[in-house]
């Protein structure tokens, strides 16, 4: 038994929670039913939740969630990061990142990450100099205002691996729907990142993944949906939801042969710490 898991199991006095690392909750699809998801969240124990935005057009609306979902009094937790995803590098111009910058200037509670950024190079259209430039003014800022970093990757890990080694963040933070080698988890795990695992390891036939979240140590494992993206196996024609993580966790939890409390605990424990909630 891991320290991780004898700490949890020996102090355990709470029900076990889930921690939904990473969902869009900010995004149109969950406009006409955002608080009675979260208080359908609650009652199945998803009480935690991290927002990722992915342009500026994203962080007013977030930030706006952020001091509303409070005075929902709906039972579930809201936290959130501000970031340019690689994705949409076309919205993206520099005076965002002086914007960025002025936002976590202000130290909003609810703001307690930079993300999602990343890098992509699945899309070949995607200028890489320019993905690099924007990663690497976003990991500074997160350096700047002592935040951790959420992460989008895709045939990239090399690189950013080496982006990460070269201007290192004190915080670290969180790989998100990690699809690397063990080569490569094995060395972001080195550096201090916790993993992401969702949707994608529910299907059969994602025996590279199963083979992650089953030999990769529990401290560096965290569980998200990406909702309303990358639907589970389960439910492959609904809107994706945190809903799902407690049946994610339970496959996870099979796939390692361990107590789905112990999984869910354990990686609600490393979500709180990946984004300095303890």
């Amino acid at each position: 038994m891991s320290r991780l898991y004898c700490r949890i199991s020996c102090q355990r006095s709470y029900p076990v929670v889930y921690f939904d690392s990473h969902c869009h909750l900010d995004f149109e699809a969950f406009d006409q039913d955002r608080t009675e998801l979260l208080e359908q969240c609650a009652e199945q124990q998803v009480t935690s939740l991290f927002i990722p935005t992915i342009t500026q057009a994203n962080w007013a609306k977030l930030l706006g969630l952020l001091r509303l979902i409070p005075g929902q009094n709906t039972g579930a937790t809201c936290v959130g990061g501000l970031g340019l995803h690689p994705y949409f590098l076309a919205q993206h111009m520099e005076q965002h990142l002086l914007e960025l910058d002025s936002l976590l200037a202000q130290q909003h509670p609810g703001i307690v990450a930079v993300g999602e950024i990343g890098l992509d190079y699945m899309l070949k259209e995607l200028d890489v100099d320019c993905q690099v430039h924007y990663f690497v003014e976003q990991v500074k800022l997160a350096e700047k205002h002592s935040l951790p970093v959420v992460m989008h990757a895709r045939k990239s890990f090399d690189q950013l691996t080496k982006i990460l080694q070269d201007h290192p963040v004190t915080k670290t933070g969180i790989i998100h729907a990690f699809a690397g080698s063990s080569q490569q988890a094995h060395r972001l795990i080195e550096m201090g990142y916790k993993l992401g695992f969702g949707g994608a390891v529910t299907f059969d036939r994602a025996t590279k993944l199963r083979s992650l979240v089953k030999t990769l140590p529990v401290e560096s494992l965290v569980l998200e949906t990406d909702a309303p993206n990358m639907p589970p196996a389960f439910a492959p024609d609904e809107r994706n939801s945190p809903l799902n993580i407690p049946k994610i966790a339970s496959i996870i939890a099979d796939i390692r042969g361990v107590a789905i409390e112990e999984l869910a605990e354990a990686c609600a424990q490393n979500s709180r710490e990946a984004f300095g909630l303890l």
